[in-house]
């Protein structure tokens, strides 16, 4: 009986031994636990990628002829490179109901969340999700698992439904404020 817990990636090796007209007497070999190994080259393979978008990101800020070309390369990037499912980049408004603005997107299902009213106001219903708690702590909210998390009740089902998991959400400051994120 193999439970899932049993399963350990192996590399083998293995070599016959003959004996003097050539016929098998046995075999000699082993087994290598390589879970680490492939660990680390997920790691590596991780660490790779974050620079390589980076690089990218690096590029499309310097050879940017508008903020808006610069906010669309880098959500492209993060989709195209980074691995991301969806980015976004949304920008907070102080006027009465503290909306949110999408200012730049991409990914397949990147359209979802433009038919969402956004606010990061604390007493609003869409207030308490990663975008609004970002904002207004001025901090990086991450959601490992949106299904988990109460405060994303308003879009899990649309979330879910692209096959969203998890969410890191990054503050966009300048010196006076945070003005808005960067949602991946």
């Amino acid at each position: 009986l193999v439970t899932a817990s049993a399963v350990v990636p192996v590399s083998s090796r293995a070599y016959l031994v003959r004996n003097a007209a050539g016929r098998v007497r046995r075999v000699v070999g082993g087994l290598a636990d390589v879970t680490l190994r492939l660990q680390a080259d997920r790691e590596l393979a991780r660490l790779s990628r974050a620079q390589r978008m980076l690089i990218a990101c690096n590029e499309t800020l310097i050879r940017a002829e508008s903020e808006e070309s610069l906010l669309r390369g880098v959500c492209r990037i993060s989709v195209d490179i980074g691995g991301y499912a969806m980015a976004w980049v949304g920008y907070a408004h102080d006027d009465a109901r503290k909306t949110i603005d999408v200012m730049a997107h991409a990914g397949d299902d990147a359209d979802f969340m433009r038919g969402i009213p956004m606010s990061w106001a604390e007493d609003g219903p869409n207030g308490h999700g990663p975008a609004a708690r970002t904002v207004r702590d001025g901090e990086v909210v991450i959601v490992e698992d949106i299904a988990e998390e109460p405060t994303f009740a308003p879009w899990l089902a649309d979330a879910q439904a692209s096959g969203f998991r998890g969410v890191p959400c990054l503050p966009l400051r300048d010196r006076q404020r945070t003005f808005g994120f960067f949602h991946l």
